[in-house]
């Protein structure tokens, strides 16, 4: 039995998601458990209740969360399990940062049916997932273009993001100061900044919440 969890706050694309999922397990003749968030909040009850999740499809721009933090941390939270984002945002570079930050796939909601079948289809195979055009699409479990984060640096730039020092950081994850830096150091070459300010910013996006379409 597969137990995926779908976060979105729009009832109706939930059940499309769910649809669309329900097909692709039905002909590779699996069962499904489905688990339904509208919230950040609720989805992270969901995955602390249930951390054997086998697929979480994520929508980073939810009422109590539109940035990346929500990825971070549920990367963090879930560390082998994979997680697609399917978000209204077509921006390639917030679908790169998504990547580096831990998605295995993107995918906006403005692709056709055939489309996202073909996305979940290549992500339930093992592997990595961009809309056409984005970069190209890796199978048999190949990672994304880019030095990716691991789920350790995905808890760290989760602190960062929340304005923690090294030291807060260093306790709350019970590591050493100096593996801080190390990580730190890590995450800015991985999202191309030089600074932590610039991490930050670069998680948020400028701008972010003010630039989403308005969905129906």
């Amino acid at each position: 039995m597969q137990t995926i969890l779908i976060i979105d706050d729009h009832p109706l694309f939930r059940a499309a998601v769910r649809d669309i999922i329900g097909r692709l397990f039905a002909a590779k003749g699996w069962d499904a458990n489905y688990r339904e968030a509208s919230s950040f909040r609720e989805a992270f009850d969901h995955a602390t209740a249930a951390p054997d999740l086998d697929l979480v499809t994520l929508d980073i721009y939810l009422p109590d969360s539109n940035d990346l933090s929500s990825l971070l941390r549920f990367r963090a939270k879930l560390p082998a399990t994979p997680i697609v984002v399917i978000s209204a945002i077509e921006e390639r570079e917030t679908m790169m940062r998504a990547m580096l930050c831990g998605a295995v796939g993107f995918i906006p909601k403005a692709s056709s049916m055939e489309a996202m079948i073909e996305g979940l289809q290549m992500i339930l195979g093992g592997g990595v997932y961009l809309p056409p055009g984005t970069a190209p699409n890796r199978r048999d479990g190949d990672h994304p273009p880019g030095e990716t984060l691991t789920p350790r640096q995905a808890a760290v730039l989760e602190k960062l993001v929340e304005g923690k020092s090294n030291k807060q950081i260093a306790r709350e994850l019970a590591i050493s100061d100096m593996t801080v830096k190390a990580h730190v150091t890590a995450i800015l070459r991985s999202l191309g900044v030089e600074t932590r300010a610039q991490a930050i910013v670069a998680v948020r996006g400028e701008g972010f919440a003010a630039r989403q379409p308005t969905e129906p």
